[in-house]
């Protein structure tokens, strides 16, 4: 699943001073903690079957330092009884398996920077989009990234193109 951040007004990515090497998207951390809250309470409700006195394992992953600290925040005061999550970069989760994992694109501007998500990276957002054994949660700014040739792109026509087992729905 996809969850757009388009049409939102708050979508874009937090302005970085000169100091500053990474960024943040406080909207799109907010909308996968409760992604996961969601999940969490549908399996409290019998929705999704999980073995008796087993947690899912998660991974929030994002391709910014900052931005996995806005994560880490948020899901401090999250109460997942269903859930053992792990927020960690996309360099971090290099090699590392998961039930689900919950991407946040993070960028999100006017000046179509595209930073670690352009298409010299696509092996990072394959690294990225390649953890969960059952499955992935995409949050992000689709139009952003239908904008330039790149890994995101080729991810959200692959999911145009089948309905059947890929959505794309409005956050």
């Amino acid at each position: 699943m996809w969850l757009d951040t388009s049409k939102r007004a708050d979508r874009r990515e937090s302005e970085r001073s000169a100091t500053q090497t990474s960024i943040s998207n406080r909207t799109e951390a907010q909308l996968a903690v409760r992604r996961l809250e969601v999940i969490d309470q549908a399996i409290a409700k019998g929705v999704i079957k999980v073995p008796v006195g087993r947690k899912l394992d998660v991974l929030v992953i994002a391709p910014y330092s900052r931005q996995v600290e806005e994560l880490s925040r948020r899901l401090a005061s999250a109460k997942l009884k269903y859930l053992t999550v792990e927020v960690l970069s996309v360099d971090a989760v290099q090699g590392r398996e998961c039930d689900l994992a919950v991407f946040s694109v993070t960028r999100s501007n006017a000046r179509s920077e595209f930073g670690f998500l352009g298409q010299p990276y696509w092996r990072r957002i394959n690294v990225a989009l390649s953890r969960a054994r059952f499955g992935l949660t995409i949050v992000g700014d689709a139009a952003f990234c239908r904008s330039t040739p790149g890994a995101l792109r080729d991810v959200l026509d692959y999911m145009r193109s089948h309905p059947e087992e890929c959505e794309i729905r409005d956050a």
